[in-house]
């Protein structure tokens, strides 16, 4: 809980009804690209088992769900699964200090678009349609294509 409050990551404990069947403690939004699990496993386990005696009470699970947004999912696919505890300075904070991993901290970001790309995206979705139907009617002939749109503009008659 200390390495999410020094992140400012939020952080949610499940407990069921009966505390011997274990609990859950997130980190991390459910809709975040990074959250962590720690399912007390052991009492779970337990209160499953035919010979509770035989499980560790103390047994813990832990689990970091890594979900990449863009072109950031191709480097996380390559990504072992000790790398994972890696994404974050949270998750890396608790691969040290909880477990002594010595994971190799990894930026995995998603490449920001230009502001030209932006535009260009934006210029897709709201024309692509139209000029599609511009170049079907110029027969598919990038010239007569440009032709008809500097017409259409104004650009290169003999008023602009």
């Amino acid at each position: 809980r200390a390495i999410g409050v020094s992140n400012r990551v939020k952080g949610q404990l499940i407990a069921p009804d009966d505390p011997a069947d274990g609990a859950t403690y997130y980190l991390g939004s459910p809709s975040s690209a990074v959250r962590f699990r720690l399912y007390e496993k052991g009492k779970q386990m337990r209160s499953l088992a035919a010979d509770p005696s035989l499980i560790r009470p103390d047994w813990l699970r832990f689990e970091t769900q890594f979900r990449p947004i863009r072109d950031a999912k191709q480097l996380a696919a390559s990504l072992t699964a000790g790398q994972v505890w890696g994404v974050s300075a949270w998750t890396l904070r608790i691969a040290r200090e909880g477990f002594g991993a010595a994971p190799e901290p990894l930026i995995v970001r998603p490449r920001l678009m230009t502001s030209f790309e932006r535009r260009n995206l934006a210029m897709r979705r709201q024309y692509g349609q139209h000029i599609a139907e511009h170049m079907r009617l110029c027969g598919h002939d990038p010239e007569a294509f440009m032709a008809a749109m500097r017409s259409a503009i104004g650009v290169g008659s003999d008023d602009s």
